[in-house]
């Protein structure tokens, strides 16, 4: 059994499989999104990032490692600093010996990392210490005080993804109350398929999707 990590932040843990990769990632590269912005300006795609907690940032600086307290400990986490800290993770990953497609370790359109681990045929432990390492010491912590920071990001793009989707099948003459992608007719699974990969691309989500308008499972 091939096994792979799919990792965008605090969203997903799925499993898949791309190539392996052992370049060096360059852990100070200027993404569009890495800019010194003030806390209160910080925008993503456009949209407004909420403002830290701090009550949480006091709660989990305690115990987390420090490169990650070193951002923290001025209670308020940047746009720049979150993607250093994912791009390190990536890089501790490599290091590690795992198989990491390094052209998506990068923020995605909900503003989280999102990239696969190719695990080859067995999840070894020595596997599983690796992660749980390279999380603990860049992004555990951090992860999760980002996830309240991009909530508004994520909400954004569930409800375009979801309107996209629903649309892509009323265009193929499907209804999301008939549930295509649980049909018994493949054709009807394929289209549900092809909608959400398209919107996966659409909206850059990786490997994640936010389902269909009017299934009963979203915003």
């Amino acid at each position: 059994m091939t096994t792979v990590l799919q990792v965008i932040s605090c969203l997903l843990v799925g499993l898949n499989i791309l190539a392996c990769s052992h370049d060096k990632l360059d852990v100070t590269q200027n993404h569009p999104s890495s800019e010194a912005i003030q806390q209160s300006s910080q925008k993503y795609s456009g949209i407004d990032l909420e403002e830290p907690d701090g009550d949480l940032i006091r709660e989990v600086i305690g115990r987390t490692s420090e490169p990650q307290r070193a951002v923290l400990e001025d209670g308020n986490l940047t746009i720049a600093e979150f993607e250093k800290l994912g791009l390190a993770e990536g890089q501790c990953l490599i290091d590690g010996g795992l198989g990491l497609d390094r052209s998506l370790v990068r923020l995605n359109g909900v503003a989280q990392f999102s990239y696969t681990i190719d695990l080859g045929q067995e999840f070894s432990q020595a596997d599983r210490d690796a992660i749980s390492r390279c999380s603990a010491e860049f992004t555990r912590e951090v992860r999760i005080v980002w996830a309240g920071m991009t909530a508004p990001i994520v909400e954004h793009v569930a409800k375009e993804f979801r309107r996209w989707t629903a649309g892509c099948l009323a265009e193929r003459g499907l209804a999301v109350a008939a549930q295509p992608w649980a049909s018994g007719d493949p054709s009807q699974q394929r289209a549900a398929g092809e909608c959400t990969r398209a919107a996966q691309e659409r909206f850059d989500t990786g490997n994640f999707s936010f389902g269909f308008e009017g299934d009963g499972r979203g915003p």
